[in-house]
């Protein structure tokens, strides 16, 4: 085995890489090295499955439910970063299963992904996201009428500062 020659490595050793490391994530590394319509390798989630129960719909999952869970980055448009997929399988299931699980994920996603070289989520996210965004108008209607509301009870609510400006 060869050990590195100390001179050679001498302005890496010079560089606080912990400090840039600090600012470099999973996404920068799968961005840089994978092409559109690769995807990485499968990691297991495991160890932050208690992190990952406190948001979202996760944490509808009841601890003794025996899932593994896995993620993997997806590559579905060339000026895009990966997309992070997370999925979960049976404890009992192997490691090759749930690498053929993500096989399958992504032959799935690819087709309703890849339709525009800068944009990569899928289709039917864009959609769903397009559909639950509230518009301005619902916002101001939703606040006009709980103001209301609030109102004939005593309590009146303040808009944000920035939407209160003279100028």
């Amino acid at each position: 085995m060869l050990k590195p020659n100390a001179t050679r490595l001498t302005n890496f050793i010079k560089i606080n890489y912990r400090q840039i490391i600090a600012y470099y994530s999973d996404l920068d590394l799968f961005n840089r090295v994978l092409n559109k319509s690769e995807r990485s390798c499968i990691f297991n989630c495991k160890k932050d499955l208690d992190k990952i129960r406190d948001t979202g719909i996760k944490k509808e999952i009841p601890y003794y439910f025996p899932q593994s869970f896995y993620a993997f980055y997806l590559k579905t448009a060339s000026y895009d970063t990966p997309c992070r997929i997370e999925f979960f399988m049976n404890e009992r299931h192997s490691l090759q299963e749930a690498s053929e699980k993500a096989d399958l994920i992504s032959s799935i996603l690819l087709p309703i992904s890849s339709l525009n070289e800068f944009y990569g989520l899928p289709i039917p996210q864009i959609e769903a996201h397009r559909r639950a965004v509230f518009k301005p108008h619902e916002i101001n209607l939703l606040f006009n009428s709980l103001s209301r509301t609030l109102n004939s009870y005593g309590v009146s609510l303040l808009e944000k500062r920035r939407s209160r400006r003279p100028f």
